[in-house]
């Protein structure tokens, strides 16, 4: 039972990956753009090195929202991990058990025809 709690709750970890990624992404183009702007072409040299250290968090976050982003691909969705968690007890059974390994190919065709009828009636 524990286990899938878990993966109702790492369901939604992609959503929450997605929302820092973009969030940072965001952040970090709002700091390039502010720290680019110029005043008039008036700056003192503090105001010049704070530029750059802008700029370099700027970059940091971009680099973090990307990965974040990227990081969100790689995560299942609940179905999916369901899917995963399912399937791949079936397989560890199929393997250890003696009698499954000696079911005759249409038995498995007849079994994936009748999973691809429901797969179609959802």
């Amino acid at each position: 039972m524990n286990d899938l709690y878990i993966i109702t709750i790492l369901g939604n970890l992609g959503g929450l990956v997605i929302i820092v990624g973009l969030l940072c992404w965001l952040a970090g183009v709002a700091l390039y753009i502010c720290a680019t702007i110029e005043a008039d072409g008036y700056l003192t040299q503090e105001e010049k090195e704070a530029q750059r250290h802008n700029k370099k968090k700027a970059y940091k976050l971009l680099i973090i929202g990307f990965i974040a982003i990227l990081i969100n691909c790689f995560i299942p969705n609940t179905k999916e991990m369901y899917a995963i968690y399912g399937i791949g007890g079936v397989i560890d059974y199929i393997k250890s058990n003696e009698k499954a390994k000696k079911l005759p190919d249409k038995v498995i065709d007849a079994l994936d025809k009748y999973l691809d009828e429901q797969k179609n009636e959802t």
